[in-house]
């Protein structure tokens, strides 16, 4: 059976010639931008200078500067999970997106052992390092993300999912310490030999989303009729259900 296109190199091919695309917190850049003359790719980040990137836009991602309905193609590649108003973010790359455009999302699951061993990695690194207290840029995961919650921020703002994928471990935020990199794989193998668990697999998520515009494909029905059962969406302490009239209060 036939794939989605799930990956930035297999999204890009399928844009029109002339499409702008959106590397959101692009830091060196998600992909190779020359191998896409045809496209028109803005890279937007805060930290960089433009020296190095024409196309290179110093921004927030929480306040885009870009014109509503411009972009084709957003990139968020390992970047909601260091955004701290993450849902104003999304906010704004639901701004930015045409109708129809795609939105890939690689985030990390909070739940796995490489989100909890880079969390504290990040929590050392915070306290040793001088530079980092006074920058105002967020350096390490300070969103949690689960599939659910990816989800809703995602069809809360007229997305919908195209393809999506579990996606492994490489504890890459370890990559700068070639030996210690190498020390802490061969005892998380040996850990999971041990616990018969594998902390490699399912350690992250990738995405592509896209813009339907217009309708939301996420509901919440918080409260639930003692009798008949039915669900309704909206908050009261006591009320009566419209289903089969039963009173029902918390």
């Amino acid at each position: 059976m036939k794939r989605n296109p799930i990956f930035i190199e297999e999204i890009l091919p399928t844009l029109k010639n002339g499409s702008l695309v959106v590397d959101l917190g692009s830091g060196t850049g998600s992909f190779n931008y020359n191998k896409y003359p045809n496209l028109e790719i803005v890279s937007i980040d805060v930290e960089g200078t433009k020296s190095k990137r024409s196309n290179f836009v110093r921004a927030s991602a929480e306040n885009i500067p870009l014109r509503t309905d411009a972009a084709y193609f957003v990139v968020a590649n390992w970047v909601l999970e260091h955004v701290v108003n993450v849902e104003t973010c999304a906010d704004e790359i639901s701004r930015i997106c045409c109708s129809n455009a795609s939105w890939y999302v690689a985030i990390p699951n909070s739940s796995t052992l490489e989100d909890r061993l880079c969390r504290i990695t990040d929590a050392i690194s915070s306290i040793v390092s001088k530079s980092r207290r006074k920058t105002k840029v967020a350096k390490g995961h300070v969103q949690s993300f689960t599939f659910q919650r990816m989800l809703i921020i995602a069809y809360q703002r007229g997305f919908r999912l195209i393809a999506f994928c579990d996606w492994g471990a490489g504890y890459t935020f370890l990559r700068k310490f070639d030996k210690l990199q190498r020390i802490m794989i061969k005892l998380i193998k040996l850990l999971g030999k041990t616990t018969r668990k594998d902390f490699f697999e399912k350690s992250n998520y990738l995405f592509n989303f896209q813009k339907i515009g217009g309708v939301t494909g996420y509901g919440n029905f918080p409260l639930i009729c003692r009798r008949c059962g039915g669900g309704f969406s909206f908050k009261a302490s006591i009320w009566t259900c419209p289903r089969c009239g039963t009173l029902n209060g918390r």
